[in-house]
């Protein structure tokens, strides 16, 4: 059997303190076959780990993830992002730093009014308007 895994189950896998922490540990010991998630999900996930324990949290669940036998990440470039978002010291959302990605491989400039995501782009050379 194959599923497509949701956000919640990988957020509450990995934070403790979740009131659903315990059936997550229990579903993930369970369900037979291949497991699949999105890069959406994977980005929800990182997030929700970044900002409710720590950028370390989040890199351990992604490093999950890649080393994982029995995982299917669907979505391109995703192991570039999973990659990129581990390198970058800050605490900043995965989906932010998707786009910090993006922009520095295509060579386009960030156009947003999210500060922290200026001020990083500026620190990587990546031209913001």
């Amino acid at each position: 059997m194959a599923y497509l895994v949701d956000s919640s189950i990988f957020v509450a896998l990995f934070l403790d303190f979740d009131a659903n922490h315990q059936d997550a540990v229990h579903l993930m010991e369970v369900l037979n076959g291949t497991l699949y998630i999105t890069s959406g999900a994977v980005g929800e996930v990182a997030t929700v780990l970044t900002y409710k324990h720590s950028k370390e949290q989040a890199d351990l669940f992604l490093e999950y993830l890649v080393q994982s036998d029995h995982m299917t990440m669907l979505g391109e470039w995703l192991d570039d992002e999973i990659t990129f978002f581990a390198s970058l010291p800050q605490r900043i959302s995965f989906v932010d730093s998707t786009l910090l990605m993006r922009a520095q491989r295509m060579n386009l400039s960030v156009v947003t009014f999210d500060r922290q995501l200026k001020q990083i782009a500026k620190k990587m050379n990546i031209p913001v308007v």
